[in-house]
């Protein structure tokens, strides 16, 4: 309806967030094509109304939906784009769902300890916030890393600490 009316008024901005939100749920649904059209087309309107926490937040989707579908120079491209628009709202869950996004990007590309030192820094960050979900997702990456690195013992700390916050 919000893209309807949008169209019959020439208001873009009203389309926009629905766009973005439903690009972010097929990026959740690893619909990656789609959520790429979808977002490269919200979020320079997201950006244009003055959202820079939710263009931060989306770009992050873009970024990671690129990564999966191998298009590694556009997922750094709206990488950094997520990451202007944190440090430009000042929003410090912005920030750190940029650095997580930027450590499994680091993953996929094959740094594990890239992704070990963005993962831990992101979830302290999150952490420092109370964003305990961003900190359990943060946490989780950096054991998995060290996992695949043969680092059992060191992948303990962080997945007990993501274990203790999926109990609080």
């Amino acid at each position: 309806k919000s893209e309807e009316y949008a169209e019959r008024t020439g208001i873009a901005e009203l389309a926009a967030m629905p766009r973005a939100l439903l690009g972010e749920a097929l990026y959740y649904n690893a619909e990656y094509s789609e959520a790429v059209r979808l977002l490269e087309d919200a979020i320079p309107v997201v950006e244009a109304v003055g959202r820079l926490d939710r263009a931060s937040h989306y770009a992050d989707a873009l970024a990671m939906s690129h990564a999966y579908l191998g298009q590694l120079d556009r997922a750094h491209y709206w990488l950094s784009k997520a990451i202007d628009f944190g440090d430009r709202s000042r929003d410090p869950l912005s920030a750190a769902d940029a650095e997580i996004a930027q450590s499994m990007i680091a993953a996929l590309e094959g740094d594990p300890r890239g992704a070990i030192e963005h993962a831990l820094h992101a979830a302290d960050a999150a952490e420092g916030i109370d964003e305990k979900a961003c900190a359990f997702h943060a946490r989780v990456v950096a054991g998995e890393q060290h996992l695949l690195l043969g680092e059992a013992a060191d992948a303990v700390p962080p997945l007990q600490r993501a274990k203790k916050l999926a109990s609080d």
